[in-house]
């Protein structure tokens, strides 16, 4: 194996031309995918009038086919702090997050067979118009308002974090890679609505994956096959697939990680509005359900997927962990570093990768967009504004909308290297939100006494309650009360000190 030094600043990692041009091939078919869908809509004489309202720009009018749109849910859960997180969390940790993709198919049957048809039954544009209907619209409002604030902060995060870690390995520029993904993701997502985002998605997911089997099955090949991966992990304690533990201060243990996984993933296909959203774009009941078991089987995939990448990643940097060299600052850049110092010698592999992880991003903030402006423009319901719309002027104003909240989130990404300790704790509050909002659900279908009051009281609390253990559980660990020990590695086979690490044959 060839020789390289860390850290990153010592040596002379850099795309390629060809890297650029994998790189740029899906910016390219990105935007020209929403180019394709808007100048159809706007092209004279080919347009019907439903081409231009809010139905076909946030629902697609229900016409949609079942494996785009599966792909499409798929692409608005995962994002590039996913793809580039878990790897650092089994290399830190170990690879039992791989039950989190079982879990997920025992949420099918409560969510296929329960809230699916109640959703296509009810036609909500916006999933918390149920709180409206069943309790009163100052907590549909409240509602609206809670998962707006967590959005739009988390989509800043989803294309932030990548460039940022790309940036320290690679030195692109920061703002600059975030500028140009927003400036495609906005003009697609609005030009082009959900039909734009649903094949946007599907393209990006393609390329996803074929990103990290490329770069996994060429990491396996050089490091030696599965064999050498196993055997390395095995011999710092990282083969430990199932722990039997009902300490719930146990990182991951068989239990925790499957029921909290469980309730997680119940929570979020049957509340969010990304997932209840996809829904409606479908013809029938049975469609979405498939929809929904494509979708576990992608997910599943991408989890043992991850899982793998951490496994391998670990594998190659075992007798040398820049972690302990400081070398990368963060665990979350050692996915990128791998690939640059592993596979710059295969030109083009770098950009595919490059190109996966910031699909995954783009998928993220082209469906959350979307879903922002459906449930605002469901907030205008009962307005004399909505009244007098035409169903033209509608399909404008969710339009208009989308362009707002896309260009909202991109200015807060200017806000993020400011944000410090609140990173973390914004990308938990996603769960936190989930958890709340989908136990309001659960209350107004199955509590037929629950009132608006008790409703918006158990909204507050829950959010209240969960964002003070978040909190609190990232100062403790920051201050020391709380220490995860991450699982051991070695510098052994460093060349001279801690600023100048070879990675020379490695293990």
């Amino acid at each position: 194996m060839a020789d390289s030094r860390l850290p990153v600043a010592d040596q002379d990692l850099h795309f390629v031309w060809l890297d650029y041009t994998v790189f740029g091939g899906m910016l390219l078919v990105s935007t020209s995918i929403g180019l394709y869908h808007g100048c159809r809509i706007l092209r004279p004489g080919t347009a019907k009038e439903s081409d231009n309202s809010p139905g076909e720009f946030l629902i697609a009018n229900g016409k949609l086919g079942t494996l785009p749109v599966a792909l499409s849910m798929l692409a608005s859960f995962l994002s590039s702090i996913t793809l580039m997180g878990q790897p650092a969390e089994v290399y830190q940790y170990g690879a039992q997050m791989w039950i989190f993709g079982l879990a997920t198919f025992f949420l099918v049957p409560f969510v296929g067979y329960v809230m699916i048809p109640f959703y296509r039954k009810a036609k909500y544009t916006s999933a918390y118009q149920y709180f409206g209907h069943r309790f009163n619209r100052w907590l549909q409002l409240l509602a609206s308002l809670l998962f707006s604030v967590q959005m739009v902060l988390y989509l800043a995060l989803v294309l932030y974090a990548p460039a940022l870690a790309m940036h320290q390995v690679t030195g692109f520029n920061t703002m600059l890679v975030v500028s140009i993904m927003y400036i495609v993701c906005i003009f697609y997502t609005t030009i082009g609505g959900m039909k734009a985002v649903v094949w946007t998605d599907t393209f990006q997911v393609v390329v996803l994956y074929a990103a990290m089997f490329t770069v996994l099955a060429k990491g396996t090949s050089d490091i030696g096959g599965f064999q050498v991966v196993w055997e390395r992990n095995q011999a710092f304690n990282r083969t430990n697939l199932f722990t039997w533990s009902w300490d719930p201060t146990v990182r991951y243990s068989v239990l925790s990680s499957f029921i909290g996984s469980s309730f997680l993933h119940v929570a979020i296909y049957g509340g969010n509005q990304l997932q209840v959203q996809r829904y409606l774009t479908v013809g029938s009941n049975e469609q979405a359900r498939n929809m929904l078991w494509i979708n576990m089987v992608g997910w599943t995939l991408v989890v043992i997927l991850t899982a793998y990448a951490g496994m391998l990643i670990f594998a190659y940097f075992c007798y040398c962990d820049p972690l302990l060299t400081g070398a990368v600052t963060t665990p979350d850049q050692l996915f990128p570093l791998y690939v640059m110092t592993t596979l710059q010698g295969y030109p083009g592999v770098p950009g595919l990768f490059l190109a996966g992880i910031f699909s995954a991003g783009l998928s993220t903030v082209s469906t959350g967009v979307n879903s922002l402006a459906a449930i605002w423009f469901a907030e205008l319901d009962g307005t004399s504004f909505k009244e007098r719309l035409t169903e033209k002027k509608a399909g404008i104003t969710v339009k208009l909308l989308a362009l707002f909240f896309g260009v909202l989130s991109y200015l807060l990404v200017f806000l993020v290297p400011f944000m410090g300790g609140l990173v973390p704790v914004t990308i938990s509050l996603s769960s936190i939100f989930a958890g709340s909002l989908f136990g309001v659900f659960m209350l107004g279908m199955y509590v037929k006494r629950a009132n608006s009051i008790g409703a918006t009281c158990g909204l507050l609390s829950g959010v209240i309650i969960m964002s003070w253990i978040c909190v609190g559980s990232i100062v403790a660990s920051k201050s020391g009360q709380i220490v995860d020990s991450v699982l051991p590695s070695s510098t052994e086979q460093c060349v001279g000190n801690f600023t100048t690490v070879s990675v020379n044959s490695l293990c």
